[in-house]
């Protein structure tokens, strides 16, 4: 375990304002027409270098042309300079200064004087020598050419052709950095073969798309990671926009999202579980099923016909707590089953739920029928109401219609909170009948509730 952190002590170190010594005086030689720069690697009294030493500057001069003071290569340890480009018998002063890490820099070493030597007579000076100019087999490339002295600025362009090359001579390590690009290479120069090691990429820059170690990636201007394809696990990761509509898919599971950021779908690779908000449909056309076609509104399933009509189920506004199914539209006429907690209704309505006929079943256990019952066509019918009368009342209801062939049976009672009471029916018809209520508290209201049927 580590402990705590002393307390802080702030030292202030000063610049170095210190410059190495001056370098030993360089050894200076010529020969096949170029300048060649020795030095020691020492100071001037013969010392070694301080430790932040950094480099040694090689100078040259023409001491006839004022300003032609240049700096032409430079040394980090003991080591030659060659200098080309150099007139013949022209004389041209070398020096050496030392720079440290700091950037001080000495004073220069001793200046030392030499001037080139033709390698021809003069005749030939300044034109390019042949081989009608040479004795076949009278230059011995290992006694007449120093090592490493012909440099690429020392040989004609285009002077070494093809045929002069031996086998597998050019190898990568004999290649600059960057020297080979693509306009250097044929169309089907990398055809067939294995690139290993390699970054490809379509720019260095974003946007980009870059194939590399850490698999395959593509990366927005602003340098947001849009795919990635692990090369090490083989995991993956795809969104088709960093922002508003757009799709997201990884190992976590499937993402969508509208053009206002909200999240309408998710797939959930975990836990197995797919949510979605919106419309889902199982064609566009014809005989389908829309699951909430009105997103927004009620939720609904349409199941549709070819002919765009369609049969619903859906949680009904008109009264809460309520499933309602219904039938498709013809003739301005529909069956509509309604459940809720406290009933359930079986009716036949309008194309605007209207005028209902069916069969009501109730919580307290009343059974009501809206309409008729009977065998449409034939003399069978039946029908129910209720009316509300004071105790000890004679009168007579009417039930809005007129039964034909004959006086139908009527069954009458009434109710309030006392319980059951009698209704005497007086007389009867085909259109009502006349009644008279019995006990119960004087002046209370009651209900009369009558069935009539008819065979």
């Amino acid at each position: 375990m580590r402990g705590e952190f002393s307390q802080q002590v702030i030292v202030l170190i000063e610049d170095d304002m210190v410059p190495p010594p001056a370098p030993s005086a360089p050894a200076l030689m010529t020969r096949l027409g170029v300048i060649h720069v020795s030095w020691d690697g020492r100071g001037s009294a013969g010392e070694a270098m301080p430790l932040d030493f950094d480099r040694a500057l090689v100078w040259i001069e023409d001491p006839l042309v004022a300003g032609s003071t240049r700096v032409v290569d430079s040394l980090q340890t003991a080591g030659v300079v060659v200098i080309g480009d150099q007139p013949y018998g022209a004389d041209r002063e070398v020096w050496l200064t030392a720079l440290d890490r700091s950037g001080n820099q000495s004073t220069r070493s001793v200046v030392m004087t030499i001037a080139t030597q033709p390698l021809v007579g003069t005749d030939v000076i300044g034109t390019i020598i042949d081989g009608a100019n040479i004795v076949r087999g009278s230059v011995n490339a290992a006694d007449a050419v120093i090592a490493n002295t012909i440099t690429g600025a020392l040989v004609q362009a285009l002077a070494i052709e093809t045929g002069h090359l031996k086998a597998n001579a050019v190898t990568l390590d004999k290649l600059a950095a960057g020297s080979v690009d693509a306009a250097r290479l044929t169309a089907t120069a990398i055809d067939g073969k294995v690139i290993t090691g390699a970054i490809l990429r379509t720019a260095t820059s974003n946007p980009r798309i870059q194939l590399g170690t850490a698999g395959l990636e593509a990366f927005t201007p602003a340098g947001v990671r849009t795919v990635h394809i692990d090369a090490a696990s083989g995991q993956f990761s795809l969104q088709s926009a960093v922002s508003g509509a757009r799709i997201s898919l990884d190992t976590t599971g499937l993402r969508a999202f509208t053009g206002d950021g909200r999240q309408i779908a998710n797939l959930n690779t975990a836990t197995g579980e797919f949510d979605i908000i919106g419309r889902i449909q199982s064609g566009l056309t014809g005989a389908r099923v829309v699951i909430n076609p009105d997103f927004g509104s009620d939720p609904e399933i349409r199941f549709y016909e070819p002919n765009g009509h369609y049969h619903y189920i859906t949680a009904n506004v008109a009264a809460p707590d309520s499933l309602q199914m219904g039938t498709v539209v013809v003739n301005n006429r529909k069956a509509v089953l309604q459940l809720s907690h406290d009933s359930a209704e079986f009716t036949i309505v309008d194309g605007n739920n209207q005028g209902p006929v069916g069969l009501v079943v109730k919580r307290d256990g009343w059974l009501d029928f809206i309409g008729r019952v009977g065998n449409p066509g034939g003399n069978g019918a039946f029908t129910r109401g209720e009316a509300e009368f004071p105790a000890g009342t004679t009168g007579s209801i009417g039930y809005g219609f007129t039964f034909t062939d004959g006086v139908p049976v009527i069954v009458a009672t009434m109710f309030n909170i006392f319980g059951p009471h009698g209704v005497t029916v007086s007389s009867r018809s085909d259109g009502g009948f006349g009644f008279s209520t019995t006990g119960g508290a004087p002046g209370a209201g009651y209900r009369i509730m009558y069935w009539v049927w008819k065979q």
